[in-house]
């Protein structure tokens, strides 16, 4: 968003949406995350002040947050504002895009692929972010052994 590259229709969801639960989980507040962006610190520093700040999640937090995440409306109460938004962009078509990740993707014009439902262990902490948005994450140390 500091970048002026984020389009209009994102930035009126800026700390809401996908955003908001990331907050939620990490018990931060959006204003406090966006003064570490302006600082330009790097997007594991963020998220290590996020953790000093809030909330240090477990391993077990963490893969249960990305399972959550990755998923985010393939059959939930997000899957009607994943119709509308594939109807809206003329994706109706487009069966591969199950998940709010993979709309976001087709969207940004990224390849879509299904590991955003079938991926195997927690190697990320998923932080809903794209294109300016919210986007600290961090290798966890159950991804560096696998």
């Amino acid at each position: 968003h500091a970048k002026g590259e984020l389009p209009l229709e994102y930035e009126v969801n800026l700390g809401k949406g996908l955003d908001e639960k990331c907050l939620t989980f990490l018990r931060v507040r959006y204003e406090a995350v966006i003064e570490y962006v302006n600082l330009g610190l790097t997007e594991g520093a963020i998220l290590e002040s996020c953790f000093g700040m809030g909330h240090r999640p477990t391993e077990g937090e963490i893969y249960m947050w990305n399972e959550f995440m990755r998923k985010r409306g393939w059959h939930d109460d997000l899957s009607e504002m994943l119709d509308s938004g594939k109807k809206k962009e003329g994706m109706l078509s487009r069966s591969e895009i199950q998940t709010m990740f993979q709309f976001m993707d087709a969207d940004e014009g990224r390849l879509v692929n299904d590991n955003h439902i079938h991926i195997n262990g927690c190697s990320r902490l998923s932080m809903a972010g794209r294109r300016g948005r919210l986007t600290p994450a961090i290798e966890t140390p159950l991804a560096a052994t696998g």
